[in-house]
């Protein structure tokens, strides 16, 4: 007797854990992966060349930042090594610190630079509802299709994160973030879902 309840209970706790992991999937990017560039080439009625081109600049920004991602990552563990000792050497901290901030400063200006290319495929009508649709939502213009660097004030991380279906999250994204997270969808956000 006992058996059998620890069975029907170890069955309904699997069932719960999945009815909990299909209700968190369901918060996150609406359109699954590309979510955002699909929102913004329909809210923007982007041509194919147009996103045939955007695509291509966050691919070439993708594979740029690469290298510069692993050597961050090497960085930031050559860091975390100083810190594990008795005596960490502060000096040593903050050299490896300033060369951490190096790289993430070239990883940023590859991406304003390729969200700069991305801004330029649109048309201006394009660009005007852009900046219309972002000033509703109260951020800069985020619908340029493009992957940034990651401090998002709109699609992705940043201060108003909570107001876009994207949320606060890192990897390919749109405007100045760097990928798709979780978070709800606020009043005003251009990929909010209707």
């Amino acid at each position: 007797m006992k058996r059998t309840i620890l069975i029907y209970a170890l069955v309904l706790l699997v069932a719960l854990m999945a009815v909990v992991a299909v209700a968190q999937g369901k918060r996150g990017n609406p359109a699954g992966p590309g979510g955002c560039a699909v929102m913004c080439q329909q809210m923007l009625n982007l041509s194919p060349g147009q996103v045939a081109e955007m695509k291509e600049i966050r691919a070439a920004l993708a594979r740029d930042v690469a290298p510069m991602q692993a050597d961050l990552q090497a960085k930031m563990k050559e860091i975390a090594a100083q810190w594990a000792v008795a005596v960490p050497n502060v000096g040593e901290i903050k050299r490896l610190s300033d060369e951490a901030d190096q790289i993430r400063a070239a990883i940023r200006n590859k991406a304003i630079d390729a969200k700069a290319a991305c801004i330029a495929q649109l048309t201006p009508e394009q660009r005007a509802k852009c900046l219309e649709q972002c000033a509703r939502a109260g951020a800069p213009c985020c619908c340029a299709m493009c992957a940034g660097c990651g401090i998002g004030a709109c699609c992705v991380g940043g201060p108003n994160a909570a107001m876009c279906p994207l949320g606060p999250g890192k990897g390919p994204g749109c405007g100045m973030g760097m990928g798709p997270g979780r978070g709800p969808a606020g009043a005003g956000c251009p990929l909010q879902r209707k």
